[in-house]
């Protein structure tokens, strides 16, 4: 045999030994973790019930929260100004307390919540007035509208009515919107016990010429007295857009 004859078994080994080199090595596998084991009785019941107490806890504020009632959000108005017995200012005050009652009516939901909040904005002669009530056994056992009665009688202006009757007659619009002049004739009709048609009929004496004219010309009579104001106020409102009047 030549010399450069190989021995067959000398090129098995070859192969075993390469086949044996390309093979993979084998993975170890990682070792396993212990398994805590609770060493107190305490331990084995918080692992054994701590899931379902959580869970238990969990579905509680849920159901809490289910039937808990919805808050009412209301708005907040500002304070009223603080009346110090002026005659001429007590109708208005009044009417601020008023609407502060009706718009904040969760803070606001007894008489003893709004005489007391009526009485914190009393200042001056009213002040004095109204602590002769505080500083009775009890304090103010009055209710809101006992209250206001009372206050009437001390700073509401005891010829309201003549004095409304005598604005009453010299109400007009002038150069104002009509708008204005319903907000100002409001105020005045309140004091006079008057029915809807002499409150119209005054209202319209009062109304701008033009708007008045055109009243007349293109409106059947009215004998609701908003309706014809809102009437007034439209009409005045398209006669300033078109310039017919300033």
């Amino acid at each position: 045999m030549g010399e450069n004859t190989k021995d067959p078994l000398d090129l098995c080994e070859f192969r075993k030994v390469s086949d044996d080199q390309r093979a993979p090595s084998p993975i170890t596998p990682e070792p396993r973790s212990r398994a805590v084991t609770p060493e107190t009785p305490e331990q084995q019941r918080r692992m054994t019930e701590g899931p379902h107490l959580l869970t238990t806890e969990m579905l509680q504020t849920l159901l809490a929260a289910r039937d808990r009632p919805p808050q009412t959000s209301y708005p907040k108005l500002r304070d009223p100004e603080p009346f110090e017995g002026e005659k001429a200012k007590f109708k208005t005050f009044l009417a601020q307390c008023e609407l502060k009652f009706r718009t904040e009516g969760n803070r606001f939901d007894d008489n003893e919540k709004k005489t007391g909040y009526a009485s914190s904005l009393l200042r001056g002669v009213a002040w004095n007035w109204v602590e002769t009530f505080l500083n009775q056994e009890g304090g103010i056992n009055l209710t809101w509208e006992e209250l206001k009665t009372n206050m009437r009688h001390a700073f509401g202006q005891v010829d309201a009515e003549e004095i409304a009757f005598e604005k009453f007659q010299k109400i007009q619009q002038g150069h104002q919107t009509a708008a204005t002049y319903w907000a100002e004739f409001q105020w005045i009709k309140a004091d006079l016990p008057y029915a809807d048609n002499i409150r119209i009929a005054r209202f319209r004496d009062g109304l701008h010429p033009k708007v008045k004219r055109h009243l007349v010309m293109s409106e059947a009579p009215a004998t609701v007295l908003v309706d014809y104001a809102t009437a007034a106020i439209k009409t005045d409102s398209c006669l300033c857009n078109l310039g017919v009047i300033s």
